[in-house]
């Protein structure tokens, strides 16, 4: 017959009981690491920017109205036109998609104010102000995450 020691038995419960806790701890971490690759990869989509398409073509209208050689009888004969820009190294910038923020194509405007970045995005905004015999367009670059217009070109288109 074999007699049990009293803290043998207490000292192999109190191993039990630790690695119990320790797989339930080491579970959790799992599930909760496993939620949170599946609502990274399903969830919504974070933007690289802050300011939306409809935001920088409203910041494009009021710099229009500020404008000194703006003449005051061309009103603005549509809300404006806005496309993603992608600014990536050495100031090469691309066209981008809006949903899947893909470079599209390479966009080229000689001069532009974009070659002093990289690695950003702005809105490309155009407003043409119009009236019965004239027009006038407006072109602006948005930075994507201030909001601040940082280039401008004028061009009549008569």
């Amino acid at each position: 017959m074999y007699l049990s020691n009293g803290t043998n038995h207490s000292q192999n419960f109190k191993s039990n009981k630790a690695l119990n806790i320790l797989t339930i701890v080491l579970f959790g971490i799992g599930v909760l690491a496993g939620v949170g690759f599946v609502y990274q990869q399903f969830g919504p989509a974070a933007e690289p920017f802050t300011i939306s398409k409809d935001e920088a073509i409203r910041l494009a209208l009021i710099q229009v109205d500020k404008e000194p050689r703006r003449y005051a009888e061309l009103l603005p004969h549509e809300e404006g036109t806005a496309k993603l820009i992608h600014v990536t190294d050495h100031g090469i910038s691309f066209v981008s998609d809006e949903n899947s923020l893909d470079d599209m194509w390479l966009y080229t405007l000689e001069g532009t104010p974009l070659d002093a970045y990289e690695n950003k995005y702005f809105w490309d905004v155009t407003v043409i102000t119009t009236n019965a015999s004239d027009e006038r367009a407006y072109h602006y670059w948005v930075d994507a995450d201030s909001g601040k217009v940082i280039g401008q070109d004028f061009s009549d288109n008569n």
